[in-house]
């Protein structure tokens, strides 16, 4: 004789497989300040920076190396077709490839186009991102050190005067004032603190030269898309 048992799991057993359904679903979910955030990161990360530029350079030699179609001949099919054709005794089988690949107008496609919007983005974000820190340095710098950060620095001395703390410290004041360095007095319980630095805006080099660089991109973008084509008439 048999006997047909079925069971039935217990209510805790649901509501266990239930929690852990809820906790694959809610892992999988990913929040738009996560992805932004992502993002953020993906622009200012050197290797981005790096790998666009390296991309750049690639569809450049591209463009150098292969014969690129003349201005608007691409808005008249009948004719580009025509002109690729007279170039596939030198390209020979490749001719196709070349062409579906767009790189018989390589400086007008998707492709280079969206490298240098990516690149502008990662510039300007890398920009951004620097410029809170260099505007810490050029306004709020860092004025006291510890006895580690002299006794590893490549270059330090020691040196003993024979006059009062205040008065070496208004006389080191001067001179650096008349070698125009900025000078910043800070005491602290362990003695006098004196900073001093020059050329406090020359980071922001940095920043002016990827501004001009944007501003290149976007020229070149801007003449490439909607600038002046000499068609023949």
């Amino acid at each position: 004789m048999s006997q047909d048992v079925r069971t039935r799991p217990t209510e805790s057993g649901d509501r266990e497989s239930l929690d852990g359904l809820d906790d694959l679903d809610g892992g999988g979910s990913v929040s738009a300040t996560d992805v932004l955030d992502r993002l953020w990161r993906f622009f200012i990360s050197m290797r981005t920076g790096l790998v666009l530029i390296l991309g750049l350079g690639l569809m450049s030699l591209i463009g150098t190396l292969l014969v690129q179609a003349p201005a608007g001949l691409s808005a008249d099919p009948a004719a580009y077709t025509s002109w690729v054709a007279s170039i596939h005794s030198k390209y020979g089988g490749w001719t196709p490839v070349f062409d579906r690949l767009s790189f018989f107008a390589i400086f007008t496609s998707i492709w280079f186009k969206a490298i240098m919007v990516l690149l502008t983005t990662s510039v300007l974000a890398c920009s951004v991102n620097r410029a809170p820190r260099l505007w810490k340095i050029a306004f709020h710098p860092r004025t006291r050190m510890g006895e580690t950060f002299f006794s590893h620095a490549p270059l330090s001395a020691a040196v003993l005067v024979p006059a009062e703390a205040d008065e070496t410290m208004d006389y080191v004041r001067e001179v650096l004032k008349s070698h125009r360095f900025r000078t910043i007095t800070d005491p602290d319980d362990n003695g006098l603190n004196l900073y001093a630095d020059r050329f406090r805006w020359g980071p922001f080099g940095t920043v002016v030269a990827h501004i001009s660089f944007v501003i290149i991109l976007v020229g070149f973008f801007l003449s490439a898309t909607t600038g002046f084509k000499n068609t023949p008439l």
